[in-house]
């Protein structure tokens, strides 16, 4: 597991700090701000889509009617 760490934080970026374990938090750090940007781009994707789909099905309705009636 330490492996798998020293790797994500290499690929984070350049080390930063005077020792491991100041790096070590440093790379923690980094990574929420990662899974935060990941997790907001989520929740605005999912938010177009589903005003998306809404759109779509609104507009299927009206033409729906309109084809029914006239």
């Amino acid at each position: 597991m330490r492996k798998i760490w020293r790797l994500w934080a290499k690929a984070l970026g350049e080390k930063s700090g005077q020792n491991n374990e100041e790096a070590d938090k440093v790379a923690m750090i980094r990574t929420l701000m990662f899974l935060i940007a990941v997790l907001y781009g989520f929740i605005t994707n999912t938010v177009i889509m589903i005003g998306v789909i809404h759109q779509w099905w609104e507009g299927k309705t009206v033409l729906w009617y309109y084809y029914t009636k006239g």
